[in-house]
């Protein structure tokens, strides 16, 4: 796992563009909708993915003994399921 700077993620990390957001915002949004800032956060997974027709990215971070998972939209950004929990 490394801390999370999503403005410092490289081309390999921002390839996932699909016409709508690629995967650093889709972090952002995650971090945004957890109320988390970029740099205490440990990144586990950022990778797109479909749950039934519609293309997410799959966001998994971890933050003050917690764990964070959000799917968002590729296309639009939205948050469609976020769930915290205690890191195991």
């Amino acid at each position: 796992m490394k801390n999370i700077n999503a403005n410092a993620m490289n081309d390999k990390e921002l390839e996932n563009v699909v016409g709508g957001i690629s995967s650093n915002e889709a972090v952002n949004a995650a971090l945004r909708h957890a109320g988390v800032a970029a740099g205490q956060a440990r990144l586990a997974k950022c990778e797109l993915d479909y749950e039934g027709f519609t293309q997410v990215y799959e966001v998994k971070f971890y933050f003050n003994g917690m764990e964070y998972e959000y799917d968002i939209d590729a296309n639009s950004g939205a948050v469609l399921k976020a769930k915290r929990e205690w890191a195991d």
